[in-house]
């Protein structure tokens, strides 16, 4: 990989990374798989890798024992950099700082381990591999062969700017301080927000303490605004993201595309459900930015009775555990495509309807929280952009 044309230092080099390099190895799972296995020796693959270098234990695989005591390969060691050689992940990487949680642990058939030699800092190695001069070359490796990743002479392919020890500690530290300080940060915006919701949560309990509950025939009754398509005429569709995300925009279909298919108008204020991922929360307030677009049969439209019920209101109770069970219980087959919303079954749902002011209040608490938490979404993003510059100005000697 040849990197980006600009000045080192006089007393960088520019080396193969393969010189630097005393160990590479993948791991091993027994015969069989690893998904029987409830507790042993963790066994780690790109599902615990994040894509900030830290590691998810909410989804762990494990060895046996017996089995982790008999290979010799893909145990995992402090200052080790774990690295995903194959697959749609190829190139993540994470770095074992000394407080990683497991005093055994192995990398799967799937992971490397990257060992460096002295003259190398490991935790240098891990995040130049980390910055933008790998991420082109790992994400090229993706699309090799039949599968796509790396092999054991990867490190062959790339070239390292290599300061002295004493410079390479110097820049390690200086990005350590400095992303710390973005991970704080980070974490207490996210706890802003996470407080913010549940004191919602909680003024949403409030408001529903001994309130009659309505079917939503006689709430939000199902509005269809059916079009008859113009095969010249071009119709752009809306979205849904499941877990109360809210809307997307699609790009539109021309007539000719649409051929037999249904649909129907979404206009401002609706309260939309995706009937195919109901159950797990796909549902969301149309925006002033949606009003005029389409979409299919699998998209239906509610309209609160004025006076009666608030589309906020609504959505935010369908989001609850209660309004999640619900609509679960209203969807029924299997998992994914299996599980359809019915629409006699939605017209049944029993919904709260405090009194319409303080439904009205309460929508506009939680649009004050909207806001709050897309502000924090925005500074995230920002925060997210200023480590792959600080990377960069790193390893072109700029620090």
């Amino acid at each position: 990989m040849v990197m980006e044309k600009f000045e080192l230092p006089d007393s960088w080099i520019l080396e193969n990374l393969s010189k630097y390099v005393n160990k590479l190895e993948s791991g091993s799972r027994p015969r069989g798989g690893v998904s029987q296995y409830l507790n042993g020796v963790p066994s780690i693959s790109a599902q615990q890798i994040k894509e900030d270098g830290s590691f998810y234990w909410d989804s762990i695989k494990y060895v046996p024992e017996d089995y982790y005591l008999s290979t010799t390969r893909g145990k995992i060691k402090p200052n080790d950099i774990l690295i995903v050689k194959d697959g749609a992940t190829t190139g993540k990487c994470a770095y074992v700082n000394r407080d990683f949680p497991f005093q055994k642990a192995m990398v799967n058939e799937h992971t490397f381990i990257l060992r460096t030699k002295s003259t190398l800092l490991a935790k240098y190695c891990y995040y130049y591999l980390a910055s933008s001069y790998c991420i082109d070359f790992f994400r090229h490796s993706r699309k090799r062969g039949m599968i796509g990743g790396l092999t054991s002479s990867f490190p062959s392919e790339i070239n390292v700017p290599v300061p002295p020890l004493a410079e390479q500690n110097r820049i390690v530290s200086h990005i350590e301080n400095q992303t710390s300080r973005i991970t704080q940060i980070s974490r207490a915006l996210f706890e802003h927000t996470k407080d913010f919701h549940e004191t919602l949560y909680g003024v949403y309990a409030d408001c529903i303490k001994n309130v009659e509950y309505l079917p939503m025939s006689e709430a939000a009754p199902l509005v269809r605004r059916p079009i008859k398509v113009d095969l010249s005429a071009q119709y752009p569709e809306l979205g849904i993201r499941s877990f109360g995300k809210g809307t997307f925009h699609k790009p539109a279909l021309t007539g000719k595309e649409l051929g037999s298919k249904r649909i129907f108008t979404i206009e401002e204020g609706d309260l939309l459900f995706n009937i195919v991922f109901a159950w797990e929360g796909a549902v969301a307030i149309a925006k002033r930015e949606d009003h005029g677009r389409v979409g299919s049969h699998r998209f239906l439209t509610c309209v609160p009775q004025k006076g009666i019920a608030t589309s906020a209101f609504l959505c935010f109770h369908f989001l609850t555990e209660k309004g999640l069970h619900d609509l679960g219980d209203a969807s029924p087959g299997g998992a994914g495509r299996n599980r359809t919303l019915g629409l006699k079954s939605l017209d049944k749902i029993k919904v709260p309807v405090p009194p319409y002011e303080k439904q009205v209040w309460f929508s506009r608490l939680w649009e004050k929280v909207n806001t709050a938490r897309q502000l924090q979404i925005e500074i995230s993003s920002h925060l997210a952009a200023f480590t792959p510059a600080l990377l960069a100005k790193a390893f072109r000697g700029d620090l």
